[in-house]
């Protein structure tokens, strides 16, 4: 058959299905219950009306004959490809529409017809399932029935809605905590490790407790919008060797002069940053409060 010139696009989906017999137990495994096996036999998709392509290309109209596929030895529908190569996902790619379904089983009652709309949407990871498409045909007198799949499906719905609301109420008290200047918990603690050049703390959303040790000088970067009254405690310890430096080049202390670290070996400084709502303030804690060494005028 040769090749169109100038086609039409056509739109496909991709439509999955299985269709298995249970059978009478067997000495084939080690229980007393039916086992399931692939049902041979065929599914007959019949369009339900021409599709009509007009958005590339020239206009056509698309009069789609019946197609018919088999099932597989495990039960899986499945067009030429995926049945020559087992490889392939099995299934079928079928154009956009509307499509009456139905199944032809030589030694079993045929799943009675029902029908499908293909879209676009229907992919080789989201394709659309018989098993689902399928209606549920309720005995007489019964007023309602749920398919166990429907019910993993809900449940599973469930859970990622409440995970998605649990995810947005912990974001939207972030956002009201940096808004309205609201601490919740306290403290975060942070622990650092080994610093050496920059201590980024520019990101930090609330009020923190850094814990690092100093194994080389260090220059701080505060946040540079925090709401006013945001707390940065640092504790800092020298490394074996000591004399580290540490400078916050955006703060300011009493006196106009920075702190300096404890320089022992292993000297431990408390220092707290805080914020007035114009400027980071240093303060010092316990032993390393210091007597500046000038005056600032």
């Amino acid at each position: 058959m040769v090749e169109l010139t100038d086609p039409p696009v056509l739109e496909h989906g991709f439509v999955q299905g299985r269709f298995v017999t249970a059978v009478a137990d067997t000495l084939d495994d080690e229980d007393r219950y039916p086992d399931l096996r692939g049902i041979s036999g065929n599914v007959r998709f019949t369009a339900t009306q021409p599709v009509n392509l007009v958005s590339a290309g020239t206009p056509a109209t698309v009069v789609q004959q019946p197609v018919v596929l088999p099932l597989n030895a495990d039960g899986w529908l499945v067009d030429a490809h995926s049945e020559d190569d087992p490889a392939r996902t099995p299934g079928v790619w079928l154009a956009v529409g509307r499509y009456t379904v139905q199944t032809i089983f030589p030694s079993a009652t045929p799943v009675p017809q029902f029908s499908i709309e293909v879209t676009s949407e229907h992919t080789k990871e989201s394709p659309l399932n018989l098993t689902l498409a399928a209606p549920i045909i309720l005995p007489p007198r019964t007023t309602e029935v749920t398919r166990v799949i429907d019910r993993q499906l809900a449940q599973e719905a469930a859970g990622e809605a409440q995970s998605h609301a649990e995810a947005a109420s912990q974001a939207a008290a972030m956002v009201d905590e940096i808004a309205g200047g609201v601490e919740a918990g306290g403290f975060l603690l942070d622990q650092r490790g080994n610093v050496s050049g920059t201590l980024d703390l520019s990101e930090v959303a609330r009020n923190h407790y850094v814990h690092l040790t100093l194994t080389g000088d260090v220059t701080v970067a505060l946040p540079e919008s925090p709401i006013p009254g945001r707390i940065i405690t640092l504790v800092m310890a020298q490394d074996a060797t000591g004399g580290r430096s540490l400078t916050i080049p955006d703060a300011l202390s009493a006196y106009g002069v920075l702190p300096v670290p404890a320089q022992g070996a292993n000297a431990v400084s408390e220092w707290h940053l805080v914020f007035d709502g114009v400027d980071w303030k240093v303060r010092v804690s316990g032993t390393d409060d210091m007597t500046p060494t000038e005056w600032s005028v």
